[in-house]
């Protein structure tokens, strides 16, 4: 990824003087922040314009997200579709505030299965309820149309949703810490059947861009490359789900990036510190972190 094909802004830049994209990707809500006038939020959600359409992949826990999108003069009253990538709080919060803007004409996409019940397996030994705060009834008369999806979807022009991903790689095993609930009430591994990929396929090719990667961010770019055997991978940005995870998995994990040919990878929201700081001391340039106040001009 070069430097005349893509730029990174953080609270040292402006993008006061670009006007001419294909791609722009505006990290609304993550963990940090890169501006004091942002507010960091556990969670992640990102918006998108590309074709002539807005749209938005994920939508943070709060109603933190109209405060930031307002600081960064991002108007997400009208957006063309909102996307889903996986049932946790963190990442839906948001959904029903942004959706109250515009009733009945926003069109929302997830995995089939994002309403079904998530926990998390605490250190007492309790299961919290980490899933999505609303059910399908309390969002259905707001959204336009609410669309889960088992296969490669194109919501919008050279826009996708792929996954869930193969797990494939032996480093990168589903955690033992995530639950839902099987019919007959009790508390199974929850193996984030409903996790989806965005994909966005633009003329230098594609950039992937993960939620959590609960289902592993090797697994899923090799998934993506798969389906997109005519593209070159841009970039890959997103949570990589790597807080609680020891150093060695962790390098196992940049010695695959390392063998693909990936333009960039951006990290954020759940990767954690010290694997950023693992990706950034092996990968060098080709890393970046991304806070939010942050953009992405293609």
């Amino acid at each position: 990824m070069s430097e005349k094909e893509t730029e990174f802004f953080n609270d040292d830049d402006t993008n006061d003087d670009i006007e001419d994209f294909e791609l722009r990707l505006v990290l609304l809500i993550e963990n940090t922040s890169c501006d004091e006038h942002i507010v960091p939020e556990h969670g992640l959600s990102i918006y998108i314009e590309f074709n002539g359409q807005k749209g938005l992949y994920d939508t943070g826990q709060t109603t933190q997200i109209l405060e930031n999108a307002e600081e960064m003069f991002v108007d997400i009253d009208d957006l063309d579709w909102i996307a889903l990538s996986h049932g946790h709080y963190d990442h839906t919060g948001g959904l029903k505030c942004i959706l109250s803007k515009n009733p009945g004409n926003i069109p929302v996409f997830a995995g089939s299965g994002v309403f079904e019940p998530k926990f998390a397996l605490r250190e007492n030994n309790e299961y919290e309820n980490i899933g999505l705060p609303y059910t399908r009834e309390d969002i259905s008369g707001l959204a336009a149309s609410i669309t889960e999806i088992n296969e490669k979807t194109e919501i919008a022009p050279d826009v996708f949703l792929i996954g869930p991903a193969p797990l494939l790689e032996t480093f990168e095993a589903p955690s033992q810490y995530m639950f839902t609930k099987d019919q007959s009430g009790n508390y199974i591994n929850d193996l984030m059947p409903d996790e989806r990929t965005l994909v966005i396929r633009t003329s230098q090719g594609i950039v992937i861009i993960t939620g959590c990667a609960h289902r592993g961010s090797v697994n899923i770019t090799k998934d993506a490359m798969r389906q997109f055997p005519d593209d070159e991978v841009l970039m890959v940005l997103g949570g990589f789900h790597l807080g609680k995870t020891n150093d060695s998995a962790v390098k196992e994990r940049i010695g695959a990036f390392a063998e693909l040919n990936i333009g960039g990878i951006g990290l954020c929201h759940c990767t954690g510190a010290k694997a950023c700081r693992l990706f950034k001391d092996e990968l060098g340039d080709r890393c970046f972190i991304a806070p939010a106040g942050s953009e992405i001009i293609i």
